[in-house]
């Protein structure tokens, strides 16, 4: 009888061992799991239905650009901030689109025109002094003009907001492509819907010291559903003078996204004569039609449900 008791008390022993070795093992896979799901929420802000609902606002119809190419996909995340939403790519360490809408309600416009050139060209002009680096002109794709002052103060905001251009006058440029569409906004008194981005085309791509790609061209697209006024600046990021309006199916052929969803292709191979500067706008003189793009191939349409929804 002692015999059999000495085997049970080993038995029990050993049963007790490997019980707390199992508990051990759950314990540290659950610590894994919660590690993962937490790093992934700090990567992938997961918002709210609310905050969803406000970001959808910055997209027609609220449905974001699609990233259909699948190259695309790999390291982007979207992000949502006051006032615009956008899709960040960890690879090029920049957005690959950025979008919002304008209207003279959320531009709190001011009475006089001169006044609101001054206020973008002033606060581009002091990013211009105060962010040069390695030889680049750190461009915000967004004139944050609506966004909370909290956001701005955020220099990992401010980053993810900003494209490296090759010259001072491709800059100063895109800053009068920024006014004409504000003027826009105001002389014609309606919501004006943008997309702005990088287009990556060259097999070897330039990098800045951080590894941030060097875009080949930058483009802004803008859609007035008051007037139906479509089309978008192509700008080359080089040193040359060469810049021309495109339809957004030459983007979408280009850049392997759906830029407008909910826009039928014959829509967007309509083509308008966008002006470069403010001085071209005149609510008078509704903005010219250009073309229509026959040969461009426009992106997929989007299934509902697969839908880049933020």
């Amino acid at each position: 009888m002692a015999l059999k008791k000495r085997k049970s008390t080993v038995t029990n022993k050993k049963l007790g061992i490997y019980l707390i070795q199992l508990f051990l093992g759950v314990v540290a896979v659950g610590c894994l799991i919660l590690g993962y799901n937490f790093s992934l929420k700090m990567k992938f802000p997961i918002f709210p239905t609310i905050a969803n609902e406000r970001c959808l606002k910055s997209f027609y119809q609220e449905t974001p650009p699609y990233l259909n190419k699948a190259s695309l996909k790999v390291e982007s995340y979207p992000l949502c901030f006051d006032g615009f939403s956008l899709v960040y790519s960890d690879l090029s360490k920049t957005a690959l689109w950025a979008a919002e809408v304008l209207s003279p309600h959320n531009l709190r416009l001011i009475h006089s025109a001169e006044s609101v050139s001054m206020r973008i060209n002033l606060s581009q002009q002091a990013d211009l002094k105060h962010h040069k680096l390695e030889g680049y002109y750190l461009w915000k794709m967004l004139t944050t003009d609506q966004t909370s002052e909290v956001m701005e103060q955020e220099s990992d905001f401010l980053m993810k907001n900003r494209l490296p251009l090759v010259s001072k006058e491709k800059y100063e440029l895109l800053l009068n492509v920024e006014q004409a569409i504000r003027m826009i906004t105001q002389q014609y008194k309606a919501s004006v819907y943008v997309v702005t981005g990088p287009i990556f085309l060259e097999q070897v791509l330039k990098t800045m010291n951080d590894n941030t790609f060097v875009p080949s061209a930058v483009f802004k697209v803008i859609y007035i559903p008051k007037t139906g006024v479509i089309g978008a600046y192509y700008v080359p990021n080089d040193l040359s003078s060469h810049v021309k309006i495109v339809s957004v199916c030459y983007l979408e052929e280009r850049l392997g996204m759906n830029l407008f969803p909910q826009l039928s292709e014959d829509e967007k191979r309509n083509t308008y004569k966008l002006p470069w500067a403010e001085t071209n706008v005149n609510a008078e003189h509704p903005i010219e039609y250009l073309y229509w793009d026959a040969h461009s191939q426009c992106e997929a349409d989007v299934v509902e449900k697969s839908k880049n929804r933020i």
